[in-house]
């Protein structure tokens, strides 16, 4: 895949616009002391880290990155695990029931992690 220069430069300069939201939403989390928002912050902070990294390095329009559209990029062991940590804390809560459980794994599956896509 290739990205012209100036695509690269238009989707850097998104994601740092999406950096500065995130940021703020962190100190608006932090004032409303939701402990699980606050968390949040961080799995939207580590999103962003892999969506530069793929520009940069992939060359990835990551504009286009779901899993409607099979694209994929490379994730760290690091970033699997500080990303399981944040999902955990955030949802893990809402799941505590079996079914409930079950249901997310079976809805995340047939949504697209089931169709190839991981």
């Amino acid at each position: 895949m290739s990205l012209s220069n100036g695509r690269k430069a238009e989707l850097l300069a998104q994601l740092q616009a999406l950096q500065d939201l995130s940021n703020l939403y962190y100190e608006k989390s932090r004032a409303i002391g939701i402990h699980s928002l606050i968390e949040h912050t961080g799995l939207i902070n580590e999103h962003l880290q892999i969506l530069r990294r793929a520009v940069h390095e992939e060359a990835v329009d990551v504009a286009e990155l779901n899993v409607h559209c099979g694209l994929t990029v490379r994730v760290q062991p690091f970033e699997v695990l500080y990303l399981a940590e944040k999902f955990s804390c955030m949802f893990v809560p809402l799941f505590r029931d079996a079914n409930a459980w079950n249901q997310f794994r079976t809805e995340a599956e047939r949504q697209g992690c089931g169709k190839g896509n991981i």
